[in-house]
């Protein structure tokens, strides 16, 4: 059976519970994404990820991730999600969902088609 790739966009502690519950279940964490390459690059170490970007973007463009974890801080939830979302990928989002209802629906919308 093939494992499932993840990556993983923000590397606070929230990621990293994350990423140690992924390595747990068997997903692989392929990449982490970051405004601060620095600290992106220490928690990549950290967790044993080979590729590490400040553009989020691209990562989730990567064809060999199958899930996107958004642990981001929350105003970034929504257009994170929905980028993903609208590639096809599988996506987890830490809480709060979204800071209104209306962006939550928009993302649920997403999330089925």
């Amino acid at each position: 059976m093939t494992s499932l790739r993840m990556i993983l966009l923000g590397y606070g502690w929230a990621a990293s519970m994350h990423a140690r519950a992924a390595k747990v279940a068997g997903i692989e964490v392929v990449g982490v994404a970051g405004h601060n390459i620095a600290r992106a690059q220490t928690f990549a170490e950290t967790h044993g990820i080979a590729h590490v970007t400040e553009d989020w973007r691209t990562l989730v463009a990567e064809p060999n991730v199958d899930l996107v974890l958004v642990a981001t801080p929350n105003a970034l939830h929504h257009p994170q999600a929905m980028h993903a979302l609208t590639r096809g990928k599988h996506v987890l989002v830490e809480k709060p969902m979204a800071l209104t209802g209306e962006t939550a629906k928009d993302m649920i919308e997403a999330a089925k088609e």
